[in-house]
C-alpha cells in the first residue's frame, strides 16, 4: 500500500517488529501520535523491535524538553512491553543529537541503537540483552 502522505509517517507492521518511517517534519505531536497508535493496536504486545525510519525527515521541530516528554510517554507501554529494542535509522545532525540525549536519560523507557542505513540496521550484531529475542526478528 502507498503511504498516506497526509500524515508524516508510516507504520508497516512485521512479524515480531514494525518499521516506523518518518518524512518531512519530525514533531512532538506526531512522534506522539505514532507511539499512541502503535501501543494501542493489538501486535503491540508481542512486539520485540521497532525500526524507526527518519532518513527522510527534512526538518526537526523537536527540542530537548520533548525528547524527556516522549520518554514520559513511553514509560506506560514499556510496562506493558519491555522487551523491545528500538533500532533507528538517523543522518540529520539534529536527529542524532536528540537521541543522544535521550540515551543519556538513565530511567530511558526502552534501549534504542542508531544505524546509518536500513540495510545496516538488518546486519547481525550483538544487541545485549536482546540478542536472543533479535535473532530471529529481523530478517536480514
Amino acid at each position: 500500500m502507498p503511504p498516506n502522505l497526509s500524515v508524516p509517517f508510516d507504520h508497516r507492521w512485521e512479524s515480531r517488529g514494525i518499521v516506523i518511517t518518518h518524512r518531512g517534519e519530525l514533531g512532538l505531536d506526531m512522534v506522539l501520535a505514532s507511539h499512541a497508535a502503535i501501543a494501542a493496536d493489538p501486535r503491540f504486545d508481542a512486539l520485540r523491535f521497532a525500526i524507526v525510519d527518519t532518513v527522510l525527515v527534512d526538518k526537526v521541530a523537536l527540542i530537548e524538553s520533548d525528547i524527556a516528554q516522549i520518554n514520559a510517554f513511553l514509560v506506560g507501554p514499556s510496562i506493558t512491553n519491555p522487551d523491545i529494542l528500538i533500532l533507528v535509522v538517523a543522518r540529520h545532525p539534529e536527529v542524532l543529537r536528540l537521541l543522544d540525549r535521550y540515551a543519556q536519560f538513565p530511567d530511558r523507557a526502552y534501549d534504542l541503537q542508531t544505524r546509518s542505513s536500513m540495510e545496516a540496521v538488518r546486519i547481525p550484531r550483538d544487541r545485549g540483552r536482546h540478542s536472543a529475542v533479535m535473532a530471529d526478528s529481523i530478517p536480514p
